[in-house]
């Protein structure tokens, strides 16, 4: 039941922080909207420079219960990046979204 609970907690507060992220690179405040997906990742355990190094299995394994909200994550990322201008950032991070996915079975 805890454990439940915490993952729905942490899946709450990366949706919030997607939806801020989204905002702030609406606004065209795309270093702080970089720095909230930053942020988040580190909260799910994975920073982004560990994302960028390894393979979609082992991040998977690595996520374990947090992978649903690290593949949320992902997609607001990639948003974020498409807003910015930045399609090949954009097209890696759902590409790795798909990925996990995938990887899950």
């Amino acid at each position: 039941m805890f454990k439940r609970d915490y993952l729905q907690r942490l899946i709450e507060e990366i949706a919030a922080v997607a939806a801020r992220a989204l905002g702030l690179a609406r606004e065209q405040k795309h270093d702080e909207a970089q720095r909230e997906i930053e942020g988040a990742y580190r909260d799910v355990g994975l920073p982004a420079l560990v994302l960028d190094r390894l393979d979609a299995t082992s991040i998977r394994m690595m996520s374990g219960d947090k992978t649903g909200a690290l593949v949320a994550l992902l997609d607001a990322d990639a948003a974020v990046a498409e807003l910015r201008g930045d399609g090949a950032h954009a097209g890696r991070r759902r590409g790795l979204a798909e990925a996990i996915r995938k990887a899950g079975g």
